[in-house]
């Protein structure tokens, strides 16, 4: 995150807590959004991989 990376190169900055947990909220949420998104798309591929291989072995 932009305001830590800030904070640990420079120490003596003063850092808005506020700031860091909304960002961090925000990350978490986009996060959790791709990675549900992820798995579905693996299952899917998982099935049709699965329909695909049944299909060359009849």
């Amino acid at each position: 995150m932009e305001v830590l990376e800030k904070y640990f190169t420079n120490p003596t900055t003063p850092i808005n807590k506020k700031q860091v947990v909304k960002q961090y909220y925000a990350s978490a949420k986009l996060f959790e959004t791709f990675n549900k998104e992820f798995e579905s798309l693996i299952a899917e591929s998982q099935k049709q991989l699965a329909i695909i291989t049944q299909n060359q072995n009849s």
